[in-house]
C-alpha cells in the first residue's frame, strides 16, 4: 500500500511538471524516448519582453499586473508549441523560446518568425489597466549546444551558443516594440515574411559586424 502510494505520489508530480512542457516533449519523456547527451543543432532562438514593464508595475495594481503576467505566460506557451517550438525559460516579463530542438524541423527560422508576429498580434488586444502592452522580439538562427546539463542532482536543459547571444542583444535593441532578426534568420524568411533592412552593428564581444533587419509584415 505504502509503495502504491508512493507511486501515485510520483505520477501526480509529474503531470505537475507536465504543465510546464511542450506537449511533445512531456509525451517523449513519458515514453523514455529522449537523450539529455548535448549535442550540437542549428536551431532558431526568440527572445521577448514587454517594453516599460517596469514602469507599468508602478502604475497598475499589482493583482492586475500578477494576471496579466499569468495570462502572457499561458500565451507564449501556447503560441510556441503551435508552432513547433517551446518555451526554456521564463525571465521575469519575458522569455526564451527555442525552435528546432530537441527534435529538428526544417522550417524552424519561419516557425519562430511565425510565432513572434502571432505574440504582438494578440497582445495588441491586451490592456493591463489603462495599459497598452508593447511587446519587444529579438530572432537569430545558428549551431548551438543542446541538451541536458548536469548540476549536482538535477539536470538543466539548456541552450548554448552564440545565436543565443545575439538573438538576446536584438531583443535589447528592440526598444520601441519592433521584431529584429539575424541574418541567418532573414536568409530564411525573406521570401515569405515582408522585411527591413536596418544596418550593421558591432556587438561587444563578437568579431566583424552583425546585419540587423526588422520584420515588418507576416502570414
Amino acid at each position: 500500500i505504502a509503495m502504491k502510494t508512493e507511486m501515485n505520489e510520483i505520477k501526480e508530480r509529474l503531470r505537475k511538471i507536465e504543465k510546464f512542457l511542450p506537449v511533445d516533449m512531456s509525451s517523449i519523456i513519458r515514453e523514455e524516448k529522449l537523450t539529455f547527451e548535448p549535442s550540437l543543432m542549428e536551431i532558431t532562438v526568440l527572445f521577448c519582453d514587454i517594453v516599460g514593464f517596469t514602469g507599468m508595475c508602478e502604475r497598475v495594481n499589482i493583482r492586475e499586473t500578477a494576471d496579466f503576467i499569468k495570462f502572457f505566460y499561458t500565451l507564449l506557451n501556447k503560441l510556441a508549441n503551435e508552432n513547433n517550438g517551446w518555451v526554456n525559460k521564463f525571465l521575469g516579463d519575458g522569455a526564451m523560446i527555442i525552435f528546432g530542438a530537441p527534435f529538428f524541423t526544417k522550417d524552424h527560422p519561419i516557425d519562430a518568425v511565425r510565432t513572434a508576429l502571432s505574440i504582438k498580434r494578440e497582445l495588441q488586444k491586451v490592456k493591463v489597466g489603462k495599459e497598452e502592452i508593447m511587446v519587444r522580439i529579438g530572432i537569430n538562427t545558428g549551431i548551438c549546444l543542446v541538451g541536458g546539463i548536469e548540476a549536482g542532482e538535477r539536470i538543466e536543459w539548456t541552450v548554448i551558443g552564440d545565436a543565443v547571444n545575439v538573438a538576446s542583444r536584438l531583443e535589447n535593441m528592440a526598444l520601441h516594440g519592433e521584431i529584429f532578426i539575424g541574418e541567418e534568420t532573414w536568409k530564411a524568411v525573406r521570401e515569405i515574411f515582408k522585411t527591413k533592412y536596418i544596418g550593421t552593428i558591432s556587438l561587444r564581444g563578437r568579431k566583424g559586424k552583425t546585419r540587423i533587419y526588422e520584420v515588418v509584415e507576416g502570414t
